[in-house]
């Protein structure tokens, strides 16, 4: 998205799309701060990717992102 105008352009367009049907948009696969930036100043709601957080094993998920780890079912 970065440095391919055409990937930039797509990528807008589907932004301005959702927003216009008032949709709420999860950008997928945020890799730099760059990419974070230019999907934050589109209107993007919620993001996902390496830039957040690396892969991990589902127990570390849960030791350092949810408090009661007691209180939840993963099963």
């Amino acid at each position: 998205m970065d440095t391919e105008q055409q990937a930039h352009d797509i990528v807008t367009a589907i932004v301005h799309l959702a927003l216009s049907l008032e949709l709420k948009i999860v950008a997928e696969g945020i890799e730099t701060q760059s990419h974070f930036n230019g999907l934050k100043a589109l209107g993007c709601h919620l993001g996902q990717g390496y830039f957040m957080c690396r892969p991990m094993p589902m127990n570390n998920f849960f030791t350092k992102f949810i408090d009661d780890i007691d209180d939840i079912d993963v099963a």
